[in-house]
């Protein structure tokens, strides 16, 4: 006798399973990724869009504008500008 488990399976995965694709975009590439989620949109799905920044660009720009005598709000992003001091015991 076959056992009808397999089958009773498939079905149950297939309801269950959905699909997620992520597409990656960077620096620079707003208006790739609106035009992206304009198509996406335009053909009935709703993308969910995520921005993130990498903490080592944040200390780049931080400092970039720091050097050059810009302004930044250090505030909002938890940021120091100050002088470092390093204390060592001598041999």
């Amino acid at each position: 006798m076959r056992s009808l488990f397999p089958l009773v399976v498939t079905k149950i995965t297939r309801r269950v399973n959905t699909l997620e694709i992520t597409v990656s975009f960077g620096r620079n590439e707003d208006n790739k990724a609106r035009e992206y989620a304009n198509l996406a949109e335009s053909s009935g799905y709703q993308p969910q869009q995520k921005l993130k920044v990498e903490p080592m660009t944040l200390k780049a720009l931080y400092r970039e504008r720091v050097e050059k005598d810009l302004d930044l709000p250090s505030e909002h992003f938890n940021l120091f500008k100050g002088n470092k001091t390093k204390i060592t015991r001598s041999k």
